[in-house]
């Protein structure tokens, strides 16, 4: 298998495992949230449960394109000129077929045309260059949650830092954040962070998101600055 298949087949798995969780509940097609979200919807968003707004349904689609109004931060506008990445795109991956979970056989570009699938938007980068693109549900105007997707920013950032001699990759989380001191966390060394292999039992799954005790739930909580109640 060429590198090139393994990255899209690994994305489209993604894509696919976030639909398969939202085809689970009654959803609202997205095309009918493309002039803006109902009112009644935004209030039932930012009164849902976490659970709920990592569930998939409607009020997860208003939280991945409103989270300023969640968080205690906001939305900037660019003051500076975007750098453009280079394209040349390739068609084949759009060719690339896959079983997926609900729909059986599909190629990326088919399954990115199914309504059903909720995909807004799927890019495959490679060596800097743009190799295929889509945006079948998202204007460009459109904001929208990074989740785990902002892990490769956050690590290049810190690969910088390690780069330039300010962090030491053998040092311990506990070193540099004194509030990790005295908690497993701060036992962990950046390098393991980096690489997620900390040995924290924080698997992230629908069992743990839907329960409230867990460390997985309670480590959201805490990064959404949501108080934990659970014990």
């Amino acid at each position: 298998m060429s590198p090139v298949k393994k990255i899209c087949i690994c994305l489209l798995t993604t894509v696919t495992l976030v639909s398969t969780v939202a085809s689970a509940q009654a959803r609202t097609p997205i095309e009918e949230f493309a002039q803006g979200f109902p009112m009644q919807l935004g209030i039932e968003a930012r009164a849902a449960s976490l659970p709920d707004l990592l569930a998939g349904g409607d009020e997860a689609v208003y939280f991945a394109a409103r989270a300023s109004e969640f968080f205690p931060t906001a939305v900037l506008p660019v003051q500076q000129e975007t750098r453009v990445l280079p394209t040349q795109l390739n068609p084949a991956f759009g060719d690339i077929k896959v079983e997926t979970m609900n729909f059986g056989p599909l190629s990326l570009t088919e399954y990115l045309a199914k309504p059903e699938g909720y995909v807004q938007g799927f890019i495959v980068v490679h060596k800097g260059v743009v190799v295929y693109e889509q945006y079948p549900r998202m204007r460009a105007t459109d904001h929208h949650i990074w989740m785990s997707n902002a892990k490769v920013t956050a690590s290049l950032v810190i690969d910088l830092l390690i780069n330039e001699g300010k962090i030491d990759e053998s040092k311990t989380m506990g070193h540099y954040v004194p509030e990790f001191r005295g908690t497993p966390t701060g036992k962990v060394s950046v390098k393991d962070v980096l690489d997620m292999t900390t040995g924290l039992n924080s698997d992230e799954n629908p069992d743990t998101r839907s329960d409230p005790n867990s460390i997985a739930t309670r480590t959201f909580l805490a990064e959404f600055g949501t108080r934990i109640t659970a014990r």
